[in-house]
């Protein structure tokens, strides 16, 4: 049994050489098993850091089986994987295989054949220290290019760009490895296809701002730069922009949302850093982090995730479209939402929404704009109940509060979506 606390330091690489070392006699049993099982707490950087574990898994002759669960299981008898969970409660007689354990915070000491990963850290930022000191086949484009999109919902990076911690080593010793090919941080408007788009294109399918007259819209865009003299700038890409360029290009936009929207907003929010790559699919890792994240809440399951782990070149594309196929539908979802009381969680603010648009997607629109208070969360009815993602439950309330509403029977069933009750 081992506890290991991966910090920047001396001892960093010791301690993630030692983590790479028991995944990999974890992985070798699984292999020889047939098959390893993965469970990842519901927030996307855990499920998305259990994707890249399926991937390399999978790429080593194991058969992996994933779960979403708010609770892991009570009993080891495979070779297993947890992710993201915080409190593990197991002893000598509930481990009967190896056990792996990774999340920023671990409160248990693990019993004998079991190895508990945490430290400063996000979900897969320790995975990714620990695959990068196994290498060879587990050192892939596909499991590094999923370890770098979960970082992106990891919590270690802030609003423009910067990594922390240990994400920050793993970031730099997967861009110095040139396994993704040519990728470099690229510091501009948060709009998607920066390297492939025009300006006003970018912006127009993009995630960030959720501005409704300029989402969706490139023809809304180029009007609101000819408006301000900035018109040259909307058939340019957004990475050709100047330090000038991208400054006045931000201040227009802010300024059309704070005086459309009324509400005061950050430039923070509008401008960052993200890794692109011009080596195949997909260029922009944010842009896969919201696209897999997103794919999951549209089809209320773990299966597009796995799929676009399975084949990363070819998945990742449509998935990606989704988001542009999306983004002109925003508009008019976030007008219709209306408030509505859970009888389950009354202190908690939610609001219903008419829409096939994933509950994340629409929660980050009226967050944006100021139409949602921080602590709120966007539901579908159901039949006298409502269904909520659990990526909205931790992004809105903290890390491990969907436990917690568990425990305390707030909410039904388990995975991406529960069930609350509603004013019936």
């Amino acid at each position: 049994m081992l506890k290991l606390t991966l910090e920047k330091g001396r001892s960093f690489e010791r301690q993630a050489e030692a983590a790479g070392k028991f995944l990999a006699k974890l992985l070798e049993e699984a292999v020889r098993e047939g098959w390893i099982r993965i469970y990842a707490y519901p927030r996307p950087d855990s499920v998305i850091t259990a994707a890249a574990l399926y991937a390399a898994a999978a790429s080593a002759g194991a058969r992996p089986i994933v779960g979403v669960s708010i609770d892991p299981p009570r009993r080891i008898d495979v070779p297993t994987v947890l992710i993201g969970y915080g409190s593990l409660d197991y002893g000598t007689v509930d481990v009967d295989a190896p056990l792996a354990a990774f999340a920023p915070e671990i409160r248990s000491s693990p019993p004998p054949n079991s190895i508990y990963v945490d430290g400063d850290s996000s979900n897969p930022g320790l995975l990714g220290a620990a695959l990068i000191q196994v290498g060879g086949l587990y050192f892939r484009r596909d499991v590094l290019g999923l370890v770098l999109a979960g970082i992106h919902y990891g919590g270690k990076m802030d609003k423009v760009g910067k990594v922390y911690g240990v994400d920050s080593l793993v970031v730099s010793s997967i861009l110095e490895s040139r396994v993704l090919g040519e990728i470099k941080v690229l510091t501009s408007l948060k709009a998607y296809k920066p390297t492939e788009y025009s300006t006003c294109r970018s912006i127009g399918v993009t995630v960030n701002p959720y501005y409704p007259g300029l989402t969706g819209y490139p023809e809304e865009c180029a009007h609101l730069l000819a408006a301000a003299g900035l018109e040259r700038l909307a058939s340019k890409r957004l990475e050709e922009l100047d330090d000038d360029d991208l400054k006045s290009l931000v201040r227009t936009v802010v300024a059309a949302i704070q005086d459309t929207a009324g509400v005061e907003v950050d430039v923070k929010d509008y401008i960052g850093g993200f890794m692109v790559s011009r080596a195949g699919k997909p260029s922009d890792y944010r842009m896969l982090a919201d696209a897999l994240v997103y794919s999951m809440e549209w089809s209320r399951s773990i299966e597009p995730l796995l799929a676009a782990a399975s084949g990363y070149d070819d998945e990742i594309p449509i998935l990606e479209r989704l988001l542009e196929w999306g983004a002109p539908r925003m508009a008019k979802a976030v007008e219709e939402a209306r408030p509505v009381r859970l009888r389950a969680i009354p202190w908690l603010r939610a609001y219903v929404v008419n829409s096939d648009l994933p509950q994340l997607f629409l929660r980050r629109a009226l967050r944006i704009t100021g139409k949602l208070e921080e602590e709120a969360v966007i539901v579908y009815e159901d039949e006298g109940k409502y269904i909520v993602s659990a990526f909205q439950i931790e992004e809105a309330l903290g890390y491990g509060q969907l436990k917690r509403l568990k425990n305390a029977k707030a909410v039904e069933g388990d995975g991406i979506f529960l069930k609350v009750r509603g004013r019936s």
